[in-house]
Formats: structure tokens, sequence, C-alpha cells
């Protein structure tokens, strides 16, 4: 494992104006998002297994006390270009679709994959969000509950999304990202606050229209992760949440207890996340189990989880996310795992840690930054990441980072990362400053 001596001597190495280009370059294979159009007019095949068979969902778990029956490997439409690859998810089992508003184009790639296979539009269990955390200003509709409880954004969104899905209700809306903002989203979970009585009375109304069958919220960090699931799941309003979990911070005890007991209450736990920085890991010599098999049945395997969803992106990790389905977690897959934590600890900004906002002198949200630009280092998803960059107004700040010269970030940092190397890349290429950036 890198130590934190290593990670503060490569953090603090200056950028030259060639490897600013460098780096550059290295987002240059990110796909381009063009207009709605092109891009429904591209739709793709699924690939045969190398037995030349085609891997199918093996597992239907019950989503808590709501009376659905999910696939345990769910589809993350947030980076799909390819309404087709949906189509097939589901004709090979997959039921469980996540979108959002604020994803890029995700409302209408399902929209897309609905209008080709009817069966699918009928049957599909859809999660949505509403949004809280003040990312994106055109579905920023949680907003306004909190200054007096009108909430016609919300509605508005909601009807809006239905209008394209040619659906009358949303399965499970989710109040999306409680905790990024700090201490005060813990109001969202309390009915005697402006913002939690408001939400309610929203989630109130749209079941009363139909609009809504369940409701929930999501939560990835960076902090605050273990008191929101702790009070989601005593607030006895929520019928559901999403959580970031992987193995490469595993659940506390005590949010472990929460999760158990959730789940034994009939709360539906979906886990996300679930890869870390594991999306590329090649499989193992000999043909042994992947990394991300093992990711995801260790995910499957945490206290009260009823399924998981990733992000799908290509007939690739259609076919090898289907093939984890139905798998139990083995010793084989835990030694993988912790080979592989070791091995990458000091690269990867666990999501809901958070030790590094609270160091920082100049009030950068810095692990929202490297959240928001894991959509290009991770996801390969440069403009997703740059869209969501600008819309965030905590970028501002990024700016105190680049001639930084007491990273304290980093001392704080109990993985080791070269935070402030991080940041500057960040920066670099999402930031249309970039380019007047210190060479």
């Amino acid at each position: 494992m890198r130590n934190l001596q290593t990670g503060q001597a490569m953090s603090q190495k200056t950028i030259t104006r060639r490897e600013q280009l460098q780096l550059l370059l290295l987002g240059a294979s990110a796909p381009v998002i063009y207009g709605i159009s092109s891009l429904i007019r591209m739709t793709g095949r699924v690939l045969p297994e190398k037995n030349g068979e085609f891997s199918h969902i093996q597992s239907y778990r019950a989503l808590g006390g709501t009376g659905l029956k999910v696939s345990d490997v769910g589809f993350g439409v947030s980076c799909s270009i390819d309404p087709q690859l949906m189509v097939n998810g589901y004709r090979r089992g997959i039921n469980y679709f996540d979108i959002s508003p604020m994803f890029t184009w995700s409302v209408e790639m399902l929209a897309e994959a609905f209008a080709r296979d009817a069966g699918m539009k009928r049957d599909a269990v859809v999660a949505s969000k509403i949004e809280s955390m003040g990312i994106v200003d055109t579905v920023k509709c949680m907003d306004v509950l909190g200054r007096g409880g009108a909430f016609n954004a919300c509605v508005v969104c909601i009807d809006k999304t239905l209008k394209k899905l040619g659906r009358s209700h949303i399965d499970i809306l989710q109040i999306h990202g409680v905790g990024q903002n700090g201490a005060g989203d813990l109001d969202w979970l309390d009915p005697n606050t402006a913002r939690g009585s408001g939400a309610q009375e929203l989630f109130t109304l749209l079941k009363r229209q139909g609009k809504v069958r369940f409701t929930g919220i999501t939560s990835h960090g960076p902090s605050l992760l273990d008191e929101v699931a702790e009070k989601c799941a005593g607030n006895g309003s929520f019928d559901a949440m999403m959580l970031a979990l992987n193995f490469m911070k595993p659940p506390s005890p005590a949010l472990g207890q929460t999760l158990g007991a959730a789940g034994l209450r009939g709360m539906g736990i979906t886990a996300m996340k679930v890869l870390a920085n594991g999306q590329n890991a090649e499989p193992r010599p000999g043909g042994g189990r992947r990394l991300s098999h093992a990711a995801i049945s260790w995910a499957l395997s945490q206290p009260g989880v009823s399924n998981m969803v990733i992000t799908i992106d290509s007939p690739k990790t259609l076919n090898e996310y289907i093939s984890a389905s139905g798998r139990k977690l083995t010793s084989s897959d835990l030694s993988m795992l912790q080979m592989h934590c070791d091995a990458t600890s000091g690269q990867y900004c666990r999501v809901d840690c958070g030790q590094c906002n609270r160091a920082c002198p100049n009030g950068v949200d810095i692990a929202t930054i490297l959240r928001i630009d894991q959509y290009r280092s991770n996801y390969r998803q440069r403009e997703m990441a740059r869209e969501r960059y600008m819309a965030f107004d905590g970028r501002k700040r990024l700016t105190a980072c680049l001639d930084c010269q007491d990273p304290v970030c980093e001392i704080n940092c109990p993985f080791g990362l070269p935070v402030r190397a991080r940041l500057q890349l960040a920066y670099l290429q999402l930031d249309p400053g970039g380019d007047e950036a210190p060479a």
C-alpha cells in the first residue's frame, strides 16, 4: 500500500505545460455527447461470451417490503448512449433501471428503449431522483421545499419524466445526494423541519396522484453516510435507500448494524459505486473470476442489501456484469479484493470519507470535485464530468489549490492520496480556465 510520504512527494511535483498537454490527451478517447437524435440512432449488438452463449440474470430479490422483485444486478443508465443495450439487458433478465433528469440523456435513452420493447415498458422497475445537491440548476427542485414548501418545480420535473417515458408512474422516487451539503442535509430526513415536512408533503401528493409508488433517498457522502442511513432507516416514511458501498471502504460496524436492522424492518437497500476503482481490471490469468464479479458479490453480501446498480455502457460490460448475477462471495474473492485494495489504496478517493474537506483551510469541497472527476477517470465520460463540474458552484474555490504550498488535505487523507495533484488534474481537464493553469 502506498505510504503517506510517497503520496506527498508525488503531489508536490510541478505540472509542466508539456505534461498538461499529455494529460489532456488522456481524455481524448472519452465519448463526445452530440445531439439526442444522433445518440438514439446509435444501436448496439450484444456480443456472445466465449462459450458462445449469453449470460442471464440468475437471481431476483425482494426490494425490502415494497413487494417488488428486482434483478440482483441493476442497470445504471447514466453513462449509456445506446437504448438497444438497455433492451438487450432487459431481455437477459435485468428489470431494475436507474435514471435521473440530472444524468445526461438517461430519461430519453430509457424512453427510447421502452419504445422498442413494450414488455420492458410494462415490466421494468424504474428508480428516478429529485435533486437535493444543488449541482444542476434545471432540476434543483428540492431546494424550493426548504424555502417554504412550494414544490411545483418538483411536480413539473416528475410530469416531464413520465411524459417522456410514456408511463403513468415511477416505481421508486429518491431524494438524491443526501449528505452532500453537510449536516444540514439531515433535515430532509426529519419531518419536523421545513425540508423534511416539505419532502413528505410532496411524496404524499405524488403517491396519491399515482405518479410514484415508493420513496427513498440516495447518499454517497462525502461524509455522514452512517448518520444518513440511520436517520433514513428510523424515519418510518421512506421505503428504500441507495448507498455507496464498496470493498475499498467497507461499512463501519455501526452502518452494518443499521443496514441489517433496516433490511429486517422491510426497507429496500440498493448498493451503488460497487466497483470502486476496479472498472478496468483485467481477468485473472488462467480464466479465474474477474475483480468486477468479486466486487458485485461482495456488495450483494452486505447486510440488508437487496440489489445493486452499476453503470453499463457497452455490450462488453453488459456481458461482464450480468454473468456475476447469482454468484456467492468466496474466500478467493475476498483475497482478490484485498490484493487490489492493497495495490491501489493510494489511487482511489473513498466517496464517503470527507477527511480532506474538513482539513482544507480554503473551504474547497475536495471530495465532491474528485467524485465528479471520477466520471472522467473511472467511467471515461469526460463530457459528463465537465458538465457536472461546471454546474457545481463549489468549483470556484478550486483555484486556491493551484498554488497551494501547504496541502493539509494530503496530510489528513487516511489513504495517502496525492490530493493536490488530483485536484490540479481535475482543473486542467474540466475547467475552461485549465489552459491558464500555472505551468
